[in-house]
């Protein structure tokens, strides 16, 4: 992630609260996100289906970030790409931004509410390079405040706006061409899974 004057609180790793973000977003009551219990052939019989997207959460420390810029820069400069991509830009957004990517790369499978802020914030960055989707996105009131609202709910204290975080999320779009393509929001470091977009 670049150096940002934009700082978030964290939304928490919590299916609940994505899915009612995602709601309030506009993406419809039909998809939400569930916990992964582990990823062997007999835990993965019990996930509702049809999976669109992985949400992966991470820790991630100073070596994961310098190894993956080059990468990462890869992936920013491609306007032309079929793949929604946004850079992130705002501290701490890594969350939000992995649930944009799901849904963004699904929305040929998830019907967005119509006038929603997902919905109007999508079209308007459809021809936007990733950077300036992530300066779009810093500007966007209504995903900005539904965020924080839901970043101060779930199981645990909200830290502050300004917290340096040490886990981070990423989308694995399913649907895509290859099994999976790994979307950062900042960088990629070591997988851990947590939930699916449903």
């Amino acid at each position: 992630m670049s150096e940002s004057e934009h700082n978030w609180v964290p939304i928490e790793s919590n299916p609940e609260v994505m899915t009612e973000f995602l709601s309030a977003i506009g993406v419809g009551d039909e998809w939400g996100v569930v916990d992964v219990i582990g990823l062997d052939e007999e835990l993965l019989q019990f996930m509702p289906s049809p999976v669109l997207s992985l949400i992966l959460l991470f820790p991630v420390n100073e070596d994961d970030n310098q190894s993956t810029e080059h990468t990462n820069q890869e992936v920013t400069d491609d306007k032309e790409s079929a793949v929604y991509f946004m850079r992130q830009t705002i501290n701490n957004a890594c969350g939000t931004i992995a649930l944009i990517h799901a849904v963004a790369n699904n929305c040929h499978r998830i019907q967005l509410k119509d006038k929603s802020s997902l919905k109007t914030f999508l079209d308007s960055s459809r021809d936007l390079k990733p950077e300036e989707r992530g300066r779009l996105l810093e500007a966007n009131a209504d995903i900005c405040n539904a965020h924080h609202t839901y970043a101060k709910e779930g199981q645990t204290s909200a830290p502050a706006a300004d917290s340096h975080i040490n886990n981070h999320f990423v989308a694995l779009q399913v649907s895509l061409p290859k099994d999976m393509l790994n979307l950062p929001a900042a960088r990629v470091g070591n997988l851990v899974p947590f939930c699916s977009l449903l």
